[in-house]
């Protein structure tokens, strides 16, 4: 399942070789999420695997659109159902300022999700992967212990993952100067240097 959505990627990224003007820059996505897994209040074992995406590419024409799954249609899970049916809390969920890749057309931002236990037992949280270039995904953990390619958490330890972002199209000196401010004024960029 996801071989398919990292195929285009590679395609895309051949064919900017040779027609950069026709492909999108690189995206944020396909696929990010979290698994989550333990012992629920009755006793029973419990996981669920919760998505999450990145920005996505710009193209030549136009800005690549913020915190989007492509080509994947995987969509953000809500904070409202991840809470409901994990024992997280999201202490918070935004967009990533400055996590686009610059360029005459700018990369989609990404978003950054703070998760804490809520769990008096410990459960175990892992990640998948899925112009400039953008931001690299990350990840932290106050967890005091974890095993191979997981974080154990205990109530009120935390775990963070920032999605990437995706990269700009075309030289960001280019840029129209109303873009700049407007992406200023909505958050999306504090630092205009790129850009000049």
């Amino acid at each position: 399942m996801l071989v398919g959505a990292y195929l285009p990627v590679l395609i895309f990224d051949a064919l900017g070789q040779v027609v950069p003007d026709r492909v999108l820059a690189a995206g944020g996505s396909p696929h990010w999420g979290i698994n989550q897994s333990g012992i629920d209040n009755s006793g029973k074992p419990t996981a669920n695997m919760l998505s999450f995406n990145g920005g996505m590419g710009a193209s030549h024409l136009d800005d690549g659109p913020n915190v989007v799954s492509w080509p994947t249609d995987a969509s953000c899970v809500l904070v409202e159902i991840s809470e409901q049916i994990t024992p997280l809390r999201i202490r918070h969920k935004r967009m990533r300022a400055n996590s686009d890749g610059p360029g005459r057309f700018r990369g989609g931002v990404d978003q950054e999700i703070l998760f804490e236990s809520r769990d008096k037992d410990a459960i175990a949280v892992s990640f998948l992967a899925g112009g400039r270039r953008a931001h690299r995904a990350r990840s932290a953990s106050t967890a005091r212990r974890s095993i191979p390619s997981a974080n154990v958490l205990r109530r009120g330890e935390t775990v963070l993952l920032a999605t990437p972002g995706g990269g700009g199209h075309g030289d960001p000196r280019t840029r129209d100067r109303e873009a700049v401010a407007r992406d200023l004024t909505e958050g999306y960029v504090t630092d205009a240097s790129p850009y000049v």
